[in-house]
C-alpha cells in the first residue's frame, strides 16, 4: 500500500528564545537545523515575518516582513528593525514566522513567543482575541507542504513550482 509521505525540514529558532523580553527596535534572529530530514541545506530560500496573536492561522497576523526572499546559503542569522507602532507591549505576544521553499513545496516554521517592550501601538481585535487563547510560550505548529519527490504532483518537483506558493 502506497502511503503519501511528507518530509520535514524544520528551522529551529535559537534566538529570540521563548519567553524572552527584548527592548529596542532591532531584533537578531538566529536558527539552526532541527535535525529532521531533509536538512536545511535542502531548503533554497526563505521569507521571515514578525507575527502576533494566537496559534491558529485565523488568530494571528503578520505585522511586518522582516526578510524578503533570501537564500539559505547567506547564513543562519539576520538582524531586522521593527516598527514600534505595529503592536503593543504585551508579554509573549510575538513570534517569528519563516516560510522556506524547497523542491516539492514550502514549509512554515514558527519561533517560540517573546515580548517586545519598545512597542507603542495597539493590537487589532484579531490579535487581541487570538492572544486570549494562548498560554505559555509555544508558537504555532509547523505547516509542512513539502511532499516527497516520488509523490509530488506533476510540475511540483521544481523549486520554481514550490516557490509559487512562497509569497503567501
Amino acid at each position: 500500500a502506497a502511503l503519501l509521505s511528507f518530509v520535514v525540514a524544520d528551522v529551529k529558532f535559537t534566538s529570540p528564545t521563548a519567553g524572552s523580553s527584548k527592548a529596542g527596535l532591532e531584533i537578531t534572529i538566529q536558527w539552526k537545523d532541527s535535525g529532521a530530514d531533509p536538512p536545511i541545506s535542502a531548503l533554497v530560500t526563505y521569507q521571515m515575518f514578525l507575527c502576533a496573536g494566537g496559534n491558529t492561522d485565523t488568530s494571528y497576523i503578520q505585522l511586518e516582513t522582516l526578510v524578503q526572499q533570501v537564500d539559505f546559503t547567506t547564513g543562519d542569522s539576520v538582524t531586522a528593525t521593527i516598527t514600534p507602532g505595529l503592536g503593543a507591549d504585551v508579554q509573549n505576544a510575538y513570534f517569528i514566522k519563516v516560510i522556506s521553499a524547497a523542491t516539492g513545496g514550502t514549509i512554515i516554521n514558527f519561533s517560540g513567543r517573546f515580548s517586545l517592550t519598545s512597542m507603542t501601538g495597539v493590537f487589532p481585535a484579531t490579535v487581541q482575541a487570538g492572544l486570549k487563547t494562548v498560554s505559555g510560550t509555544k508558537g504555532p505548529e509547523t505547516v509542512n507542504q513539502i511532499s516527497s519527490p516520488q509523490n509530488a504532483a506533476p510540475g511540483a518537483g521544481s523549486v520554481a513550482a514550490g516557490a509559487a506558493e512562497f509569497n503567501t
